[in-house]
């Protein structure tokens, strides 16, 4: 287990008389893209939910690092490096584009109690953060929009805002819930860029998205759920080519 990330054992999750995930096992190698793609209601955000401790496992474990995480709250498993995005923008509109990053790269501060009350200390910290964060929207393209209000940007940028401020939080697993919602094709091609950067800062992406072309790009290797199950796992190549994927997307007849 020690050269896997991730490791999602034999999960399940209910609720009420609803199965949202059955028997669901996969492992995330490091500095990967793992595509995770399915139907509508196929389970693919109630499986970063219980990733990330939104929600908790009926069953199973789910290992990061080695270490289980299925019990841990999600303010616990975002301190060990893993980060997320969610479908819907979620975004702090009472700051501007970054402080926005700031608030992100906050969770991951130096400073210990004494360090907080030594004015030099606790100003090497501010400067530390606000480099970082500059770095980051540099990394993204909106630093010509830092001291913009998030809701005066089009959609798009909104999305990769709340990428940069999940990279802020210094990852090591970055969880992204469909950031291509939305995104024209110039923002999809900018999206793309973002996602090879972050895998050569030796981040792992967990990549949940209904865009098609985009999952294949990126990812090098894709699972696949269909009502709560998963019925396949492997390479891009491998899944386009995989009879019980098509029949699950196009029907058994086609």
């Amino acid at each position: 287990m020690s050269s896997q990330l991730l490791a999602v054992e034999d999960v399940y999750r209910f609720f009420g008389g609803l199965t949202a995930l059955s028997n669901v096992s996969f492992v995330v190698m490091p500095q990967t893209t793992l595509g995770v793609i399915g139907p509508n209601g196929a389970g693919k955000t109630t499986l970063f939910n219980l990733i990330t401790g939104v929600i908790p496992c009926s069953q199973g474990k789910i290992f990061f690092k080695g270490q289980q995480i299925s019990s841990l709250e999600d303010y616990e498993i975002a301190r060990l490096g893993v980060s997320r995005t969610f479908q819907k923008v979620q975004l702090f509109h009472h700051l501007n584009v970054l402080q926005n990053i700031m608030v992100g790269a906050q969770i991951q501060r130096r400073s210990d109690f004494l360090n907080t009350v030594i004015p030099g200390k606790r100003m090497a910290e501010k400067e530390r953060i606000l480099r970082r964060s500059l770095e980051i929207l540099k990394l993204i393209g909106l630093e010509h929009k830092a001291h913009f209000a998030p809701e005066n940007l089009p959609i798009g940028e909104q999305k990769l805002l709340e990428i940069g401020r999940s990279l802020a939080t210094d990852p090591k697993l970055l969880l992204l819930d469909e950031p291509a919602a939305g995104l024209n094709d110039y923002e999809i091609e900018m999206l793309e860029q973002i996602i090879f950067r972050t895998r050569q800062l030796g981040i792992t992406i967990l990549l949940v998205e209904h865009r098609m072309g985009l999952v294949m790009r990126v990812s090098d290797r894709i699972i696949v759920l269909n009502y709560g199950k998963k019925i396949a796992d492997g390479t891009p190549k491998e899944i386009q080519q995989d009879s019980a994927v098509i029949a699950a997307y196009l029907g058994e007849k086609a």
